[in-house]
Formats: structure tokens, C-alpha cells, sequence
């Protein structure tokens, strides 16, 4: 690769990851979402891709560094939700798979009894977010937290 292009990709990894950062602690200090014993996630590498992940060895290692997210959870009512910063879409007239880069997508599952359910949400939010962005990204959550776990 050019020594301009891995400036760029550097820059774009950086960009990505500030806005993680900020919406995790936006989300982190939200009243409502406290409330709820919904908590975020941020140990580890826990919201960001490995520089060199190998899918198990199977795979010549590749750079998912750009892969963004924020988890959250309630782990006493089963409650995870992943908000990813390029959502996965499946397009459903010709089946095409995107990544819709810098797309705020909202995943979560459940536990309810025996069970587990799954809903993906593609929102209209893209990067770079705003106040008014989180905390839409915020309501979303809580709309579904409350939905579901009550």
C-alpha cells in the first residue's frame, strides 16, 4: 500500500475511534440508562476490531481495526445491545450483503425463559455524531429495553 493511503486509513481508524469513545461515554453517564442496570462495556478491546485477526488461523491475518462498536447490557434480565458503527445490511430484493459504513446500527438480544431473540435496527444516524445523535441512540435503547424486558 502507499505510504498516502495507510496516512488516510490511519486518520479514518483514528476519526472512528474518537466517536466510539465519545458515545460510549455519553452512553456511560446517561441517567436513564443507569436506572436500568444497563451498563457499558469497556474492558479490553471490547468495541473495536484486532489489528490482525486470523478467524481462528483460518484466515491470512487481515486489519479490522475500523470495525467499531459499543456494547451494553444488563446481564440480570438477559439484555445485550451492540451499537455499531457500520451496520451489516442484507438487501432484501437482491440478497447483496453491505457494511454500511459510518451507519448507526442498533443490534440486540434477549433472554426470555429458555429463549433468545434478536432485533437489528438500522438507524438514520451516521458519523460523526452530534448530542442530538446520541441521544436519539440513547431513547432507542431505552424504547427497546423497556419493550422488552417488562
Amino acid at each position: 500500500m502507499s505510504t498516502e493511503f495507510n496516512v488516510v486509513k490511519e486518520q479514518y481508524e483514528k476519526a472512528r475511534e474518537a466517536e466510539r469513545r465519545e458515545l460510549a461515554g455519553y452512553l456511560s453517564k446517561d441517567k436513564e440508562l443507569a436506572s436500568r442496570g444497563i451498563t457499558v462495556r469497556r474492558r479490553g478491546n471490547t468495541g473495536k476490531g484486532k489489528s490482525e485477526y486470523t478467524s481462528g488461523k483460518r484466515i491470512y491475518k487481515v486489519d479490522l481495526r475500523n470495525w467499531k462498536w459499543v456494547q451494553l447490557d444488563d446481564a440480570a434480565h438477559g439484555f445485550l445491545c451492540i451499537i455499531s458503527l457500520n451496520m451489516p445490511d442484507i438487501d432484501p430484493n437482491s440478497g447483496n450483503i453491505h457494511s454500511l459504513l459510518d451507519r448507526v446500527g442498533v443490534i440486540i438480544t434477549y433472554k426470555r425463559e429458555k429463549l433468545y431473540y434478536k432485533t437489528e435496527i438500522i438507524t438514520d444516524i451516521d458519523l460523526p455524531l452530534n448530542a442530538g445523535d446520541m441521544e436519539k441512540i440513547a431513547e432507542l435503547i431505552l424504547e427497546q429495553y423497556d419493550f422488552l424486558v417488562k
